[in-house]
């Protein structure tokens, strides 16, 4: 009786280890390259671009189609239907949009996910926000009925029983407090969300 002994088809190659170990090291090398460019991404993103009297619209689209950023804007905005003439070479993008709104009465802001808004100015300065306060007296006293109005406007309120307000009013809004027996103020908002009055 003769013992079966396994034959050299079972074993692996030489051949066959040095594919496999080639296709190890490749994958490792496209990992690799792939957590580089994630962990770049767009905040390292740089803009080099020379345009000659192109609208504002168009050259924020070619930053789009070379980058990881993508803009959102109103149509309407006329000044993005400016011409202008626009050059950098390896500007960070906060730094190349600095440059193509400078005199536009174009504002941006950076939103999460690589997202850009572009705004007017105008719309910016006008931006409405949503305030709350307390008015309180002589020795912290809490004052309910306090009249609290946007100067200028018929824009108005009146503080509850604990002394608190809210309102919303335009981000650069001048308050006026006013209550019977005490002195009238002015207090400018400037941008806050909580205003509280002495």
């Amino acid at each position: 009786m003769q013992k079966s002994v396994p034959g050299r088809a079972s074993l692996p190659t030489r051949s066959l280890l040095k594919m496999l170990l080639f296709m190890k090291l490749a994958i490792f090398i496209i990992l690799f390259t792939a957590l580089k460019v994630r962990a770049t991404g767009a905040n390292g993103q740089t803009v080099s671009l020379d345009a000659r009297q192109t609208e504002i619209r168009k050259i924020l689209n070619a930053i789009e189609r070379n980058g990881n950023y993508r803009f959102l804007y109103n149509y309407e905005l006329k000044a993005l239907k400016n011409k202008v003439d626009f050059s950098v070479t390896n500007l960070p993008v906060a730094a190349a949009l600095d440059r193509l709104f400078a005199g536009s009465g174009l504002t941006y802001k950076l939103l999460g996910s690589n997202l850009i808004a572009v705004i007017s100015v105008r719309e910016e300065e006008n931006r409405e926000v949503r305030i709350t306060g307390k008015i309180t007296g002589t020795g912290n006293q809490l004052l309910g009925g306090v009249s609290v109005q946007e100067k200028g406007t018929s824009n108005g309120t009146t503080t509850d029983n604990n002394g608190v307000f809210s309102l919303t009013v335009a981000n650069d809004a001048v308050l006026v407090i006013s209550y019977i027996g005490y002195e009238t103020q002015e207090v400018a908002v400037n941008s806050r969300s909580v205003v509280d009055v002495t």
